[in-house]
């Protein structure tokens, strides 16, 4: 069994994704693309966002997704790897899920870069959307985070000179608990809880035997032949139903994904 990550190619990325690459940061971006080590804490860790207003360099508003009905928003999720301490970002970029890595170097200096996505197809006007919004994440020039303490609005400026505008989203990881990162297998597997079902194969760590998890994962996608790394929010679930974990997990970032390829 051979791993591989799925991931976009740069300037040249064609609407069928049919190649594989990393968006590198765009030429001259300023100091944010010069952002060293991250700091030990930033504004942007634990936070999650969402695209809510997108102006080109020409004043032009772009049509973007709303959250409304079925329909989803754009996202922007900051994570700190809880052994490295490295940044980790991940979202919905409007067909696929994505995750990449971040730094910052004050609240104005941030950096994204190392984006990977899954490979989905969607139509034409979504993959374009994904693509251009992925370049403008690897191409920040500086970024404002408002108030600065507990920033409920963020502003970003890339080399293009377009200005995507965020929201801090309301999560229940405001919910007490007790954040873990655990390793998530690449298939459900059968069941038996009180009736037969499907469950996850979770471990702490990559040396740890699988074992099984019975509930879902708040705000989380499963895509199978996509195993995870992922940090969740484990809270204590009071009385729960005889068929039910006595925990719930709610999704905190998508740390690392990886293809698993037969």
């Amino acid at each position: 069994m051979g791993i591989t990550i799925k991931c976009l190619v740069g300037a040249a990325l064609s609407v069928g994704l049919a190649a594989c690459g990393t968006l590198s940061p765009g030429k001259d971006a300023g100091p944010a693309k010069r952002a060293a080590q991250v700091s030990s804490q930033s504004p942007y860790d634990d936070t999650s966002w969402e695209l809510v207003r997108w102006v080109s360099a020409d004043g032009r508003v772009r049509d973007i997704p709303a959250r409304v009905g079925m329909n989803r928003a754009l996202t922007l999720d900051f994570a700190r790897d809880d052994v490295s301490r490295e940044g980790r970002v991940s979202g919905f970029g409007g067909c696929n899920r994505y995750v990449g890595e971040f730094r910052s170097d004050g609240a104005q200096a941030l950096a994204i870069d190392g984006l990977a996505s899954t490979r989905m197809a969607c139509a034409p006007e979504s993959m374009e959307l994904e693509q251009n919004f992925l370049r403008s994440l690897a191409s920040i020039v500086s970024a404002v985070p408002e108030p600065l303490a507990q920033p409920r609005h963020l502003v970003l400026v890339v080399d293009d000179g377009d200005v995507l505008s965020f929201s801090r989203r309301a999560s229940a990881l405001q919910e007490e608990g007790n954040k873990r990162q655990i390793y998530l297998d690449d298939h459900k597997v059968n069941c038996t809880g009180v009736a037969r079902q499907t469950c996850y194969r979770v471990r702490n760590s990559k040396d740890a035997p699988w074992q099984l998890f019975y509930g879902e994962i708040d705000g989380f996608e499963f895509q199978p032949g996509t195993s995870y790394l992922l940090r969740i929010n484990e809270i204590q679930v009071e009385h729960p139903p005889a068929d039910a974990p006595s925990v719930r997990w709610v999704l905190d970032g998508v740390l690392e994904q990886r293809s698993v390829v037969e």
